[in-house]
């Protein structure tokens, strides 16, 4: 009886740790890339339907300098906005599935057409819906442009130097 419970019990954390057989984690992996290659391939031919589709309906996506998108359906209008992209490719991907979430992190080059090319990086959250597929529930991506230099008689602090140690917090309150 014992083992019947310690067998139920263990079926039930399974369930509930999102646990799959080991066999399927390559699968998913392949299902996520297979999802990048489509966005690609949406972005550049107009596909933007098709594209939205890629992301749940309460997706989130944070573009570096714009404000954040939510929705399929907001995100269908932000693709409209885009100029044609010439180019749109994903490198240095590296994913890592935990039972129906995943995410990935990627490199990414976009060549507007007639203008130079953007790169960035970008995180990105999946979730396995009740059909099997993967969608992105969230994106987040940063451009890849230093920042700028701070104003003259400003301290950066970018730079290597040591820390300056002249500051000494104030005790708090009854203590000693």
């Amino acid at each position: 009886m014992t083992k019947l419970i310690l067998l139920l019990l263990a079926a039930v954390l399974c369930l509930l740790c999102g646990c799959h057989p080991e066999g399927t984690r390559g699968n998913d992996e392949a299902a996520i890339r297979a999802v990048l290659a489509a966005a690609s391939s949406h972005l550049k031919s107009r596909e933007l339907e098709a594209w939205a589709a890629l992301y749940a309906d309460d997706a989130v996506l944070q573009s570096p300098g714009e404000p954040e998108v939510r929705s399929r359906a907001a995100l269908l209008n932000w693709a409209r906005s885009l100029p044609q992209l010439e180019a749109v490719q994903f490198s240095n991907v590296a994913i890592d599935v935990h039972g129906d979430l995943a995410y990935a992190t990627t490199d990414y080059v976009t060549q507007p057409k007639g203008m130079p090319p953007h790169s960035g990086k970008q995180l990105l959250v999946f979730r396995r819906t009740d059909g099997g597929d993967w969608k992105v529930v969230a994106a987040s991506m940063s451009a890849n442009v230093p920042l700028p230099e701070p104003p003259a008689g400003v301290e950066s602090h970018g730079d290597t130097s040591p820390p300056n140690n002249s500051f000494k917090p104030k005790p708090l309150r009854g203590s000693a």
